[in-house]
């Protein structure tokens, strides 16, 4: 993929607000209800959103286009979404996680972190990222956590080592979201 077109492609997908007019709709109804007194509405009943096209993973997308960029632009991308939002980026925006993330997390609560992730996991999504970062990322662990890394890297197929990685990256979203409502880390100043 081109420079240019990754550019374009991460901030469409941080436009994503993933919500509906109709969920649009309630929550300024629901605004206008608390600030004139008034009983809060009901909710809309869920539905499957037809001319929207088949849900996606944006941030899922996001984290493996996200380290394809250069860190200026990133963080550039990162602004501009937040401008968009009047400064609040959406919750959603909490499941996006890449490895320079986990570079910009103090040392011990790093290592804490990763002690609570499954190692296979941990070693699925490890076995996914760049080989250049897998180094440096690597030599900042403990010897033990290495050799279980390393150890736990084969896989029966490639499918096996992506559904690894798949759960890795879920869990390393969980155990950052857990730091991030601990107040450990900010969110906005790890991921750009």
């Amino acid at each position: 993929m081109a420079p240019q077109l990754r550019i374009t492609v991460a901030e469409q997908l941080f436009g994503s607000t993933r919500i509906s007019r109709e969920e649009t709709g309630y929550i300024f109804a629901v605004l206008q209800a608390a600030r004139t007194g008034q009983q809060l509405p009901a909710p809309p009943a869920p539905e499957r959103i037809a001319d929207r096209g088949r849900e996606f993973d944006a941030a899922g997308a996001l984290s493996i286009l996200l380290p394809c960029i250069d860190i200026a632009q990133r963080s550039a991308l990162f602004a501009r979404a937040l401008e968009r939002f009047r400064g609040i980026a959406p919750r959603w925006y909490e499941d996006i996680l890449y490895g320079d993330m986990l570079l910009k997390l103090p040392d011990e609560l790093r290592k804490d972190m990763l002690l609570e992730i499954d190692v296979r996991g941990l070693a699925g999504w490890f076995s996914v990222q760049k080989p250049d970062w897998q180094q440096s990322f690597i030599a900042l662990l403990a010897p033990s956590m290495q050799t279980a890394i390393r150890g736990s890297m084969t896989f029966s197929s490639r499918a096996e080592q992506l559904r690894q990685a798949r759960r890795g990256h879920l869990e390393m979203v969980a155990a950052v979201k857990k730091q991030t409502a601990r107040g450990k880390v900010s969110f906005a100043d790890i991921v750009a």
